[in-house]
């Protein structure tokens, strides 16, 4: 596709910019800056894509903002590149972030695995989020615009905000839920390809899942934008899921009970299941067998003491935001360059703050993510 004039202006410093704003400029820098690497090579990496964006989070977002880098090192043992907490100081809303770079043919890297743990990097980013009350998601970096697929029926059910690039680049940073790319790694250890094309179509731009927009005259205070992001992230997260049921074989989908499995990982708890009929048996968890059937050993679970994260994780997605974890209240509390470590190792932290005070108001001529 070629860009033109049409996509988003560079944020100002200092100018009190909305998140959904900062997003899409970062969207449209990120679609350029990829295509251009793959007209002359060489194409930037993730890392170089995630370190620029922890500096853009920075620069534009002003006191609303507080990142936390921590050792680089931690990311690749747990397989996150980073955390982010939408929050108004008592609720929030968590995100457990890996980063995935489209090629040039539009295919991600999704089949990494952990060496150590015995695990793909999907698999632990599932349980990590769990661990630490997240919702676990993808971040893609794309180099082309598409239409239709899961963003036109979340934009119709009123989930997703209306600000995009006239030049589609909006495309060039999108979410999808973990639970997705489980989903077609199962099909994969079945000797079936992985759908790049589903996976990139299943996701949703970022800055329209996490608008924080503010219209002047029709105030949307702190909580509701809480609320409106959070619906828009449980839209993806049971995406993801409805994606895992389908990838399974029948007999696995449905406990004895007739309740739907909630993930994946849960799906394959019980190894002595026969025909769908479970005996109510938990399996240690070195025996414990993910749909990519990769084993974990318990060395996969050396960040976390392992335990069953599977209720855990459904209330992180049916409960609304949540109260603020102990961990994230600590981080809020502590200097930048010297922080609590997080219970669960990654690059970076991200805390956004929208709360209803003075000092987080955009001034009376912005209207969040449209200039007058």
């Amino acid at each position: 596709m070629t860009l033109d004039a049409a996509a988003p202006s560079r944020p100002l410093p200092g100018n009190r910019s909305s998140l959904c704003s900062v997003l899409l400029w970062m969207a449209s820098d990120t679609f350029r800056w990829l295509e251009s690497g793959y007209r002359s090579p060489p194409a930037p990496n993730e890392e170089s894509f995630t370190d620029m964006n922890m500096r853009h989070f920075r620069e534009f977002l002003d006191r609303r903002v507080k990142v936390i880098q921590f050792d680089k090192s931690a990311e690749r043992v747990n397989g996150a590149d980073w955390e982010m907490w939408i929050h108004n100081r008592s609720h929030g809303i968590g995100l457990r972030i890996q980063a995935k770079k489209a090629d040039r043919y539009g295919r991600y890297l999704f089949e990494h695995a952990v060496k150590k743990q015995r695990a793909y990097q999907c698999d632990q980013l599932i349980q990590h989020a769990a661990a630490v009350q997240c919702m676990p998601l993808y971040l893609l970096y794309n180099h082309w615009a598409w239409d239709g697929g899961e963003q036109d029926k979340a934009a119709n059910a009123g989930l997703l905000c209306g600000h995009v690039a006239q030049d589609g680049s909006h495309h060039g940073c999108s979410l999808v839920s973990a639970h997705d790319v489980q989903a077609e790694l199962y099909r994969r250890q079945q000797y079936q390809n992985i759908r790049h094309k589903r996976l990139w179509q299943s996701s949703l731009p970022w800055n329209r899942v996490l608008c924080d927009e503010r219209l002047p005259h029709t105030r949307r205070g702190g909580e509701e934008v809480l609320r409106s992001i959070f619906t828009a992230v449980q839209h993806l997260d049971g995406s993801g899921r409805a994606a895992v049921a389908g990838a399974l074989p029948s007999q696995r989908r449905v406990r004895a009970n007739g309740r739907t499995f909630s993930s994946a990982r849960d799906a394959a708890t019980s190894q002595k299941s026969v025909g769908g009929e479970s005996r109510g048996e938990r399996s240690d968890p070195s025996r414990r067998v993910t749909p990519s059937h990769m084993r974990w050993g318990e060395e996969a679970f050396a960040q976390v003491p392992y335990e069953d994260t599977s209720e855990a994780a459904d209330a992180v997605l049916h409960e609304g935001p949540q109260v603020l974890p102990g961990h994230v209240r600590a981080l809020l509390d502590a200097h930048e360059l010297e922080p609590p470590p997080p219970p669960v190792p990654t690059r970076c932290t991200i805390l956004y703050d929208v709360s209803d005070d003075d000092r987080n108001e955009p001034p009376s001529d912005f209207l969040g993510c449209v200039r007058p």
